[in-house]
């Protein structure tokens, strides 16, 4: 099963160069991704007692990392990291492929953004790549359930919203699956 990421970022509309029928359709200046991730930890306690929490503090969200060829963004993203400019919104949008369809099945909406890091890089075998890492303000998550054999969506979502300035965010799963409907998914 194929996937493909795409970032939007608000303000470089018109540099994003990816020529995706379906990832242009959601947005013009679609930017094609090959490797992402972003995490969260906990710290917990290294004593804890019978009464004590677990837990001694924030969660920790890393930076989101991801990986894409350069572009006319790359000199847009490299200047927003020098010169600490803010970017209001980043949207990552994951597609599954199914078939001759592609579904956007997983939304990554970053607010408050700065580029904390651009490397690029190159070898003679291959095109030069860009390395980009972001913090942000606040994520909201989005996971849309889709049929694995059809790729229609179930109409279920899984989602969260964490905000970490104020250190506190919201889960929601609207229509939460059962398990003999997932089942039925092939999930």
């Amino acid at each position: 099963m194929a996937v493909d990421a795409y970032l939007y970022i608000t303000g470089m509309e018109n540099f994003g160069e990816s020529q995706s029928e379906y990832a242009t359709k959601v947005s013009l200046g679609a930017i094609e991704i090959t490797d992402y991730g972003f995490g969260v930890t906990m710290p917990i306690a290294e004593n804890r007692s019978a009464t004590g929490a677990a837990t001694t503090g924030r969660a920790d969200l890393t930076e989101f990392e991801c990986t894409k060829n350069l572009d006319a963004t790359t000199a847009h993203l490299c200047h927003a990291c020098m010169s600490g400019r803010h970017i209001d919104k980043i949207t990552c949008r994951i597609f599954r492929s199914v078939g001759e369809t592609n579904v956007e099945y997983v939304t990554l909406e970053f607010t408050d953004v700065l580029i904390t890091s651009c490397t690029v890089s190159g070898s003679g075998d291959e095109l030069p790549k860009e390395s980009l890492k972001f913090s942000y303000g606040a994520i909201k998550y989005s996971y849309a359930v889709t049929n694995h054999a059809t790729g229609a969506k179930t109409g279920e979502v899984a989602q969260f919203l964490w905000d970490e300035i104020l250190n506190k965010g919201d889960k929601k799963m609207a229509n939460p699956p059962k398990i003999n409907e997932r089942l039925k998914l092939g999930a």
